[in-house]
């Protein structure tokens, strides 16, 4: 239900922006706005946590994600909407951490894999679901808010009534980029990696396709099509993770989402149908780098320091979120509009490289098992 809403709101204000007559730069600040906020909480969201316990914070961002949602449709303003996705970012960083630490509490490495590929399978279905509730209503009403509103309040629900008990609360440490590296240095590079293909492509695959000729249309389908294809391998490829070395399976995605990419180019001057069907083959082999490198991550975490494990994935994420589609534009004004897929090989090319690099410095992964 969060995510549902979550999926809602960002194309709900993309539309509504267009509606009020926003610029394209702005609109492009806003969208920025979000990932900062998301870096933000990342960075500090789980001094909350370890304040109120997970049950509390998972609350109070639920809540402030509500909000805010209403208060885009009251306050229509470019510097209203810039602080308000700011903030937006921040709740839901922290509502991730609360959710990813809580997973992870109750896994092993036997099954963490399966685990984060389900998580990842209900992020990528309730994103695309909550894009269909755009034609019940229009954008520029309140009802459409008042429906994203409604979701992030809902989520409440199931966490303020659980029977489990929610996961130990351990000191604060604070979470250091460098200090990921040292721990994980595949997982923290590959989340960053992950961030900066992701945003690139959900902020400028629109851009692409429209501007090489293709209709609006179009373009709703191939992102629709990466969106489910999305949760497609995440969980085939979440259990292979979890009977070999998490590092294989990570090059074997980078190898197939760089030709991929590569193939989205060529395929989009042949055939529509061609180029959908490639469409969903990346999203199922891309987006499930994230979940792989955040399981490989926990693989070599302790219990008490899962809370730091997912602050520190999630910035990396975040970083390359917002760095991405600025040098993905870049790319496409230096070269043309298709050097935006050539940008997510190059992406892809290097994590193979950087990886296969570091199996030759830690051949061997400690057994680490949550209890």
């Amino acid at each position: 239900m969060l995510l549902l809403a979550n999926g809602l709101l960002s194309t709900l204000l993309a539309l509504r922006a267009q509606l009020e007559g926003f610029s394209t730069t702005y609109v492009g600040l806003i969208t920025a706005s979000y990932y900062l906020g998301v870096y933000i909480g990342a960075m500090y969201g789980d001094r909350l946590v370890n304040l109120a316990g997970h049950i509390r914070a998972f609350a109070v961002y639920a809540t402030i994600t509500s909000i805010t949602a209403l208060i885009h449709a009251v306050a229509v303003d470019e510097y209203v909407w810039l602080i308000t996705r700011l903030i937006t970012g921040v709740s839901i960083a922290g509502l991730i951490i609360v959710t990813e630490a809580w997973l992870n509490s109750k896994a092993v490495n036997k099954n963490r894999g399966q685990i984060m590929a389900m998580y990842m399978i209900t992020n990528y279905f309730a994103g695309g679901t909550g894009q269909l509730f755009i034609p019940f209503a229009d954008p520029s009403t309140y009802i459409l808010f008042s429906i994203a509103s409604i979701f992030f309040s809902l989520s409440l629900i199931p966490v303020l009534l659980t029977k489990f008990a929610a996961p130990e609360v351990y000191a604060r440490n604070p979470v250091r980029m460098r200090d990921l590296y040292k721990f994980s240095p595949v997982g923290m590079c590959c989340s960053f990696s992950s961030g900066m293909a992701s945003a690139a492509l959900w902020g400028l695959g629109p851009v692409y396709i429209v501007g090489i000729g293709m209709s609006v249309d179009t373009a709703a389908y191939f992102m629709a099509a990466v969106i489910f294809g999305a949760a497609l391998f995440q969980w085939h490829v979440g259990k292979l993770s979890d009977g070999l070395d998490r590092r294989k399976v990570i090059i074997w995605i980078c190898i197939g989402s760089a030709i991929l990419a590569f193939l989205i180019v060529l395929a989009s001057n042949l055939s529509i149908i061609l180029f959908i069907v490639i469409a969903i083959l990346y999203g199922a082999l891309s987006c499930t780098l994230y979940s792989v490198a955040m399981a490989h991550t926990n693989d070599l975490t302790s219990p008490d320091e899962f809370m730091k494990a997912a602050s520190g994935i999630l910035t990396a994420y975040g970083t390359g979120a917002i760095l991405g589609p600025i040098f993905a534009a870049a790319f496409m004004e230096w070269f043309d509009l298709g050097a935006l897929f050539i940008y997510l090989s190059i992406i892809f090319s290097l994590n193979v490289v950087f990886v296969s690099w570091r199996m030759t410095k830690r051949t061997e992964l400690p057994d680490v098992e949550a209890e």
